[in-house]
């Protein structure tokens, strides 16, 4: 005598395996999300403070002066700090020191080894690292290990040595470049810019944008979401008919 499996029996196995593959209706989502970038519903060539009137919240993509392109979530207008290029810095201070011959001889170049002794109150402090340039009232060292900008107080600076150990400038010699107007590595007005989010905030200058556009979304994620669904239900019906069941055999008596 020959018995066969009931469907009931299989019925536990179909429904894991249905919950199993019904993962195909998200990652269908998720690829179709991730191949859909969006396409440009609105274009904004003139960039000013109150020439946007984008939403919040809105997907926009920005073109830069520079040729590159940045994608995020639209968070507004903000005036940041305008920092300076290190490439325009070393040509701006360059310039400063051959106008300053006399008194500025002891500045090094951007990015030379230099060592800051530093006088606190009841402390004395070193710091060793690379010359970073000038900005308001600090001296600034690039110092590693570890990797970090580090401003130092020129009211509180004791004096500066090159990579040698030979001192190089007093305390009075580092006051009087700043009096001397030596360049600073920002700019004293901050510029206006677009923040954007993609997962970490980014703040683009508008002088350096050329053209921003509003980004609409496309259909890929429903796309990619139907399809999943078919193939989700198609696995679900071929796995629950009782015909198409797989036959064992258990025997005979």
């Amino acid at each position: 005598m020959r018995k066969l499996v009931s469907p009931i029996c299989l019925l536990p196995l179909t429904l894991c395996a249905s919950l199993l593959l019904g993962g195909c209706s998200v990652i269908g989502y998720n690829v179709g999300s991730t191949l859909d970038g969006g396409k440009p519903a609105r274009q904004f060539n003139t960039p000013s403070e109150k020439g946007y009137s984008i939403p919040w919240d809105a997907r926009i993509e920005i073109v830069t002066t520079h040729g590159s392109i940045v994608k995020g979530a639209f968070r507004g207008i903000v005036h940041a700090p305008d920092t300076i290029s290190e490439a325009e810095y070393a040509a701006d201070l360059d310039l400063w020191k051959t106008e300053k011959a006399k008194d500025s001889t002891w500045i090094p170049s951007l990015g030379a080894g230099i060592n800051v002794q530093v006088r606190a109150p009841a402390k004395k402090y070193a710091y060793t690292g690379h010359f970073a340039g000038f900005d308001r009232g600090v001296l600034k060292v690039a110092c590693s290990p570890p990797s970090a900008m580090v401003a130092l107080k020129v009211d509180f600076v004791d004096a500066v040595a090159d990579s040698t150990g030979r001192l190089i400038a007093n305390h009075e010699a580092v006051v009087r470049a700043l009096e001397d107007g030596v360049p600073f590595t920002s700019r004293q007005v901050p510029t206006p810019a677009i923040v954007l989010d993609n997962g970490t905030e980014i703040t683009v200058p508008l002088r350096e944008i050329q053209t921003v556009y509003e980004l609409k979304p496309g259909p890929g994620k429903w796309i990619g979401l139907g399809i999943g669904i078919l193939a989700d239900v198609a696995v679900y019906f071929m796995l629950a008919n009782p015909n198409n069941q797989p036959r064992m055999n258990l025997g005979s008596l």
